[in-house]
């Protein structure tokens, strides 16, 4: 197991370049982290975006050059690269907008109607895989929560799912992105997009105090188990889509190289761990640590 040292990394997103470790070795991107949120790396992992003072700095991931400035990019929840390197998203109060990294050009914006009496926070952004549309998880504090599917051409929503969320709302897409798992609070529920209700939901519980986890992060392993975050430990669920809890008691973060290594975050140290994965599938199991 690597340990890396780094200031804060809740809300990392992983990519596949070798760069991406040096990077985190070196730390060259800035020392200042007092105004510093929600960072993201690109995909190929030759670029890291990070919300900084208010606004989105891309940086060259090699160099730590900065690339581009988002200037306009206010209350910064979530960050996120397309899958081919030149758009990021970031989710914001009340809507999602989208941005050409090396132009800092704003390409397109969703707007989320207000709910009663107060704002949606949207917790988590994703491109679909032919980068043609956003995929969108947002929660507001009256606990509603709701997900949605937009065109990026058009800028209209073309699917969407409100239901009851207690926690902040955060969404994984399975391959070929015609069903997505939904986290909220200690519940998570499958959607196909062209349905209007959810087809199955599980709570998910910490069978050592046979308490409510409260799920942080969701991510689809490429052999197609889901990976579930709490705040200690990490979750598989497979097709059976029974959780079933694994050796590691960090918060999950990324997944780099095709599934041959899990990272994870621990929130008591403020380190970033680099975990191999040894079983015959690709995927940490129960025990394998």
């Amino acid at each position: 197991m690597l340990t890396i040292c780094v200031p804060i990394c809740i809300g990392l997103t992983i990519g596949c370049g070798d760069d991406l470790l040096q990077l985190s070795k070196r730390a060259v991107l800035t020392n200042d982290t007092a105004n510093a949120g929600a960072a993201t790396f690109s995909p190929d992992g030759t670029k890291i975006a990070r919300e900084l003072h208010g606004g989105i700095v891309v940086w060259d991931a090699k160099t730590g050059k900065k690339m581009s400035e988002l200037v306009e990019a206010y209350n910064v929840h979530s960050l996120e690269f397309s899958h081919d390197n030149k758009l990021i998203a970031n989710g914001t109060w009340n809507a999602v907008k989208v941005w050409d990294v090396r132009s800092g050009k704003l390409m397109q914006s969703f707007a989320l109607s207000k709910p009663t009496g107060n704002s949606w926070q949207v917790n988590d952004v994703h491109f679909t895989q032919d980068n043609k549309g956003i995929i969108c998880a947002a929660w507001d504090k009256s606990e509603r929560g709701q997900v949605f599917v937009g065109d990026l051409k058009t800028g209209k929503i073309l699917q969407k799912i409100t239901f009851d969320a207690p926690w902040f709302v955060t969404v994984a897409c399975y391959p070929g992105e015609k069903e997505l798992a939904v986290a909220y609070g200690d519940k998570i529920s499958w959607w196909d997009i062209k349905g209007p209700t959810f087809s199955k939901t599980v709570q998910v519980k910490d069978e050592t105090s046979d308490t409510a986890l409260g799920i942080l992060q969701l991510a689809v392993h490429p052999n197609g188990k889901l990976l579930v975050s709490g705040l200690y430990r990490v979750y598989i669920i497979g097709t059976d889509r029974n959780p079933r809890a694994t050796n590691i008691r960090h918060q999950f973060v990324g997944i780099r190289e095709g599934g041959k290594t899990l990272v994870t975050y621990d929130t008591g140290l403020y380190e970033l761990h680099i975990v191999l994965a040894q079983s015959s599938s690709g995927i940490v199991e129960p025990g394998f640590v």
